[in-house]
């Protein structure tokens, strides 16, 4: 059995702007049956590859929201990790996402503010070089 990861702390004082962090993730089948299941949204377009051809897609469409969950698992296990509190969101949805596909999300500290405790942080998601989806979230941390 495996342990469960555990989140990163940082000190407010150590995090600065240009800070980086990377993840790369596949998501799966059962992602999307779990995602399903867990938001109850079964739009025909996520999961009947006959619907999702006849308006253009190539399979089945991977919800925003997933990807974005991985956002908050970037958020809150590793930058800025533990105590970190994701207060805001834009994000724009540029190209569909598809089961199987290898997802590379980035994302970067544009502002700190220690007085605040406030963060800014750029962010996209790439599927083989090409922009899937990107945005600004802002989140709080305390410590």
């Amino acid at each position: 059995m495996s342990e469960a990861p555990t989140a990163r702390t940082r000190p407010l004082g150590t995090l600065a702007a240009g800070e980086r962090s990377e993840l790369t993730f596949t998501i799966t089948q059962q992602d999307l049956r779990t995602f399903m299941d867990l938001s109850g949204d079964r739009n025909p377009l996520h999961e009947d590859a006959d619907f999702a051809h006849q308006r253009g897609f190539r399979a089945p469409v991977v919800h925003g929201a997933l990807l974005l969950s991985r956002l908050s698992r970037l958020i809150g296990m590793e930058l800025p990790g533990a105590g970190a509190l994701w207060t805001g969101l834009e994000v724009a949805f540029r190209n569909p996402v598809h089961v199987g596909d290898r997802v590379t999300l980035a994302a970067e500290l544009d502002h700190v503010s220690e007085a605040t405790g406030i963060l800014k942080m750029a962010f996209s998601f790439t599927v083989g070089g090409k922009l899937v989806a990107n945005g600004k979230a802002e989140i709080m941390a305390r410590g």
